[in-house]
């Protein structure tokens, strides 16, 4: 991007793109509009993607002409603060209704919203925004190249450059004795990708989207660099005195990525984990920077479906999956959750793997009684036989063997 351009705020940058015609070999600018409707009718998922121009979409919705009742699509960023992982901010735009995610009970609406924030001392706030049930809402999507952008009617929209390496995420709103107002900003830190392969490495051939059986997943973002100002503006009803909470951060990880399936969650996994780590052998900017992103997922036979992706320093060195394979027979990314912390061993090549361990440490969500779960840690982790690596995590464990 030149450096006119780079002065531009990230709206007034995509408007400048669309207007005056898309950079060579990117696919055109696409809109799509929903209102709060529970749709009834049959509908076709996109499960491969139709590679006919070098910068495709990938943010793009893939549910056509919309979800229904039983499925969703849905758009997830998350920022911690490396220097604090109390600190954190996890966005979650769905088009969905909680016949597709029951663990979000709440929610019986189509277009709804969930907002995570922990502060530096610990304590955290969550809530889920929904549409009026039968009432207004809408959602805008506009795509154009890889990246896109957004506005839901719940007070929250994102916007990305045309190629989706920058992003910004803005919400503000009220919930009950709360006023939440802020934004998170992401920049990217490694290559885009598909569950198994690169985004740029996939010119003139179709390959899956699927991660596991029924489930599309696209990450635009595997890691980031991550800035976060939110202000959270709690009211006493009693006293109708107000204080103020505030999370600000420049300096830390972040992710983005967009999930989609045709029919209910707890029909394609019976549990699954999901997350991300940036490392290094200080724990800070000095010396090589190693990103994690890892996918394991256990459908309902009992089948094993993982992906693992590692960057260094923003080079790809893996991108790998092994899917339908049982529990005695994985090879590529081994994944033990234990009571207090969470441990992943992935094979980089024969007898050389990187290994981590990431405590639960600062809980960030929590919905429908442990079937899903959020935590940030400091992971402390090995690179072979001889290189320690300690650095900031981010994941979540859904565990849907009940549902």
């Amino acid at each position: 991007m030149c450096a006119t351009m780079k002065l531009l705020t990230l709206l007034g940058t995509f408007a400048l793109v669309s207007a005056f015609g898309s950079p060579l070999n990117t696919e055109p600018r696409r809109d799509y509009g929903y209102i709060n409707e529970l749709f009834q009718k049959p509908i076709d998922a996109e499960w491969e993607a139709a590679l006919t121009y070098p910068n495709v979409a990938l943010d793009k919705p893939r549910l056509i002409p919309r979800p229904n009742v039983t499925s969703f699509d849905m758009w997830y960023f998350d920022g911690v603060n490396r220097a604090n992982i109390n600190e954190s901010v996890t966005v979650t735009f769905y088009l969905a209704t909680n016949a597709s995610i029951p663990f979000r009970s709440d929610s019986t609406t189509s277009i709804s919203l969930d907002l995570a924030l922990t502060f530096a001392d610990g304590t955290q706030n969550f809530f889920q925004i929904n549409s009026a049930i039968g009432g207004y809402g809408w959602a805008m999507i506009h795509t154009m190249g890889p990246g896109s952008n957004s506005t839901f009617t719940l007070g929250a929209k994102w916007a990305s450059n045309w190629d989706g390496t920058e992003y910004v995420v803005n919400v503000e709103g009220a919930e009950r004795e709360h006023r939440f107002e802020g934004e998170l900003k992401l920049s990217s830190a490694a290559p885009a990708r598909y569950p198994c392969h690169l985004a740029s490495d996939l010119t003139g051939r179709n390959i899956s989207l699927e991660v596991m059986p029924k489930l599309g997943w696209t990450n635009i973002l595997p890691d980031a660099r991550a800035s976060a100002k939110f202000t959270l503006t709690n009211l006493d009803l009693d006293t109708q005195e107000s204080s103020e909470q505030t999370i600000a951060f420049e300096n830390g990880i972040g992710f983005h990525d967009q999930l989609w399936s045709d029919r209910p969650f707890p029909l394609i996994a019976q549990y699954w984990s999901r997350g991300h780590v940036r490392l290094s052998p200080f724990g800070n900017d000095t010396g090589a920077m190693w990103s994690l992103v890892w996918f394991h997922g256990i459908d309902r036979r009992g089948k094993v479906h993982n992906s693992a992706y590692i960057s260094a320093s923003g080079t790809s060195i893996l991108l790998d999956c092994e899917k339908d394979v049982v529990k005695e027979k994985v090879e590529l990314l081994e994944f033990q959750e234990m009571d207090k912390c969470v441990r992943i061993k992935v094979k980089l090549q024969e007898e050389d793997y990187l290994e981590i361990d990431i405590p639960k440490e600062n809980f960030v969500q929590e919905l429908t009684a442990n079937h899903y779960e959020r935590w940030s840690g400091m992971a402390q982790g090995t690179l072979g036989e001889e290189v320690e690596l300690k650095g900031a995590a981010m994941f979540e464990i859904m565990n849907m063997s009940k549902l």
